[in-house]
């Protein structure tokens, strides 16, 4: 297999979602470790991962506009084990996942991890890079941000609250 990889989403866009991963997972060799690291180094690799949730959110941002939406969280518990998880057996959770939690596919895709299971972080996936023999998911932290403020950004106006 030649070494490719999913590059890194649009900072300016919704983080990529489960379907996106599972498809670029699929074309890894089952048998493979799949890694994850974050600029602060690799997941332990006796990871777990603990859970995806599904969440319908409702918000109203600083200028009274309430809006609504769904997020999937994939969560992993840091590990200290030998090896990491096969590509396989971790495709075997996501995917039984997306077929228990209608839509959990295509709705945007946090991982929120803590090394040594402190201070748990909502990442991104920024890539996934795919090799013969192995398969790593880049996490990188998100950021704050104010929706009227980066709407009205692209509209050319300067104030956001109204």
């Amino acid at each position: 297999m030649e070494d490719h990889a999913l590059g890194a989403p649009d900072k300016s866009t919704a983080a990529p979602n489960l379907d996106a991963l599972v498809a670029a997972l699929r074309t890894a060799p089952a048998g493979a470790p799949l890694k994850f690291a974050t600029a602060d180094g690799p997941v332990g690799a006796g990871y777990h991962i603990t859970e995806l949730r599904l969440a319908q959110i409702t918000g109203i941002d600083c200028g009274g506009r309430v809006a609504e939406w769904q997020e999937v969280d994939l969560e992993l518990l840091d590990g200290a084990g030998d090896a990491p998880m096969a590509v396989g057996k971790s495709l075997a959770i996501l995917e039984r996942s997306a077929e228990a939690l209608s839509g959990i596919g295509t709705r945007a895709l946090h991982v929120a991890f803590g090394h040594g299971n402190q201070s748990l972080t909502r990442y991104g996936v920024e890539e996934v890079e795919l090799s013969a023999s192995s398969a790593l998911i880049r996490l990188g932290t998100k950021r704050a941000m104010c929706k009227p403020a980066e709407a009205q950004k692209s509209a050319g106006q300067s104030s956001c609250c109204g």
